[in-house]
């Protein structure tokens, strides 16, 4: 009996831990058939360049990155897509600049089961973070690319607010299959010789484990007010985390920077959560769900 698998607002999944957006491309070696699902890089409608250099920053207790959202627009994505379909459940990460790009982008996605929204980024100015922190704007969004799209629709929402509770909820409004909580925190590092900021977009979108307590605090809030799915996202690394994140009040979690450091991260930590679940005779993984609420 699989005690791991999850349905995620209508997506079925084998397991409920899914690649985060950006972690993978199609020339990278990483085994994406271990996942429940592989969150595709993020794209917009024609394209986006990136910052400049450097884009990514080692710090004590993970990374900052300022990529940009660099892609070559959905019609290339699309190309690639056909290529790797099959090998395990495809999510694509959708931006825009406008409210009408977001639905644009999701009307031409061809071959995918799922759609990221991302209205979060705290690295590109036009990246729809302003919208983030917007419940009006969120709800306008979400219900305009659940209107084009047949496959599940999930919110990515920005921890850099102090509404996220109506954020999400107005997402849930919307009918957004499920939020993703969350997206990286807003940071800057400054080279101390120079006076400068070391990343080529200033700031930068900081994770690893250091933000994981600051986002299983976030799942919890939304645990209390939500219906529909968390997947939470944030500095895990190992099974125990997903474990605490589970507790806390999500239905699946993304992993990320800790793929820069270990490919094996996912075979690691699926094996581990068999283990746990076998050693606690617990029936399936959502069983504890929300278990810090009962408590």
């Amino acid at each position: 009996m699989n005690k791991l698998n999850v349905n995620i607002g209508g997506l079925e999944l084998k397991n409920p831990l899914l690649l985060a957006s950006g972690v993978w491309d199609t020339d990278s070696s990483v085994e994406i058939e271990v996942y429940g699902a592989v969150i595709l890089k993020g794209v917009n409608l024609n394209g986006r360049k990136g910052n400049p250099p450097p884009r990514i920053y080692d710090i004590q207790c993970g990374v900052i990155n300022s990529i940009g959202l660099e892609n070559g627009g959905v019609d290339e994505l699309n190309r690639k897509i056909e290529k790797i379909k099959g090998r395990t459940k495809l999510i694509a990460n959708i931006f825009g600049s406008t409210v009408e790009e977001y639905k644009d982008v999701a009307e031409r996605l061809k071959g995918i089961d799922g759609i990221e929204i991302n209205v979060s980024c705290p690295n590109v100015k036009d990246s729809g973070i302003a919208f983030g922190r917007s419940p009006e704007y969120v709800e306008k969004i979400a219900a305009l690319v659940k209107k084009v799209s047949n496959v599940p629709v999930f919110v990515k929402l920005t921890p850099d607010t102090d509404r996220l509770e109506d954020i999400a909820l107005a997402a849930e409004k919307a009918g957004a299959d499920a939020v993703v909580c969350a997206n990286t925190y807003t940071g800057i590092v400054i080279d101390i010789n120079t006076g400068k900021p070391i990343l080529g977009g200033i700031t930068g979108g900081v994770s690893g484990p250091c933000i994981k307590p600051l986002t299983v605090y976030r799942v919890w809030k939304l645990r209390r007010v939500l219906k529909i799915p968390i997947i939470a996202s944030g500095g895990i690394a190992s099974w125990q985390d997903v474990i605490e994140y589970i507790m806390a009040g999500a239905d699946a979690v993304e992993i990320g920077s800790i793929i820069f450091r270990n490919l094996d991260a996912g075979t690691e930590i699926i094996s581990g959560l068999n283990k746990y679940l076998e050693e606690k005779n617990i029936h399936h993984i959502l069983d504890i769900r929300g278990g810090v609420h009962d408590g």
